[in-house]
């Protein structure tokens, strides 16, 4: 856990073999640990085995209590090395993060924008390599730019998948799905990623559909010329 305002976590190495929680976490549960402009760079996660449950993120920037809270925490240049504890690899829970220039390497999982808003996901690149599970990018909530990442080999499905934008929950409490709204995915490459799946978790209670949203200027090719598309 990190407390106060503009610390800097790099340089590390981290192995998650015997890690049954989250391996780092900003907790962002205090008015002090709020806003903090933190630094998580050029550091190794490596190789983490499946939990099996809830809560095996390998890292986590905030909570959904306070999730409406602004982190300004820059996540950059780190390294994802079969990250496979839970199907978040990167949770986010708080707003106008920037995650930019990771490599995620056959990890059974995706960088998932859980709550919060205004985040900036670019230049990242997820190399699944035809490994079930691995997945790329969830997107809830809104005003969340996902721009030039690089997204190969990805086979996970569902809330998995390769490029995920979520249903929401009309009027939704803090801590479930809140609707997507201006979402801008633009300049990405999805190179034999099988499942981008739009309005993904559509049923009776989240029915609120993505708005206000784009999808442009992306490459997407699959070798088996399948359609990678999901509408649901």
């Amino acid at each position: 856990s990190m407390f106060g305002k503009h610390n800097r976590f790099d340089h590390n190495h981290l192995e998650g073999k015997r890690n049954k929680g989250v391996t780092m976490a900003v907790r962002l549960n205090t008015e002090a640990s709020q806003e903090n402009y933190h630094r998580i760079d050029h550091n190794y996660f490596g190789s983490r085995p499946v939990l099996g449950s809830n809560g095996g993120e390998t890292l986590r920037v905030g909570t959904s209590h306070y999730s409406l809270t602004n982190s300004y925490t820059v996540i950059e240049n780190n390294y994802f090395d079969r990250c496979d504890g839970e199907v978040e690899i990167i949770s986010i829970k708080s707003g106008s993060n920037r995650v930019s220039g990771n490599l995620f390497y056959e990890s059974r999982g995706t960088l998932t924008l859980r709550h919060g808003n205004d985040n900036l996901i670019e230049n990242n690149i997820f190399l699944g390599n035809g490994v079930d599970h691995t997945g790329g990018i969830r997107v809830i909530n809104k005003r969340q730019t996902i721009r030039n990442n690089y997204l190969q080999g990805l086979m996970g499905y569902r809330f998995g998948g390769g490029l995920v934008v979520m249903n929401g929950v009309p009027n939704s409490s803090i801590n479930r799905y809140h609707q997507v709204d201006g979402a801008v995915i633009e300049n990405n490459s999805l190179i034999n990623v099988e499942h981008i799946q739009f309005a993904a978790g559509s049923d009776a209670e989240r029915s609120a559909k993505p708005v206000n949203s784009s999808f442009s200027n992306n490459l997407v090719f699959n070798k088996k010329g399948r359609d990678a598309f999901t509408l649901y």
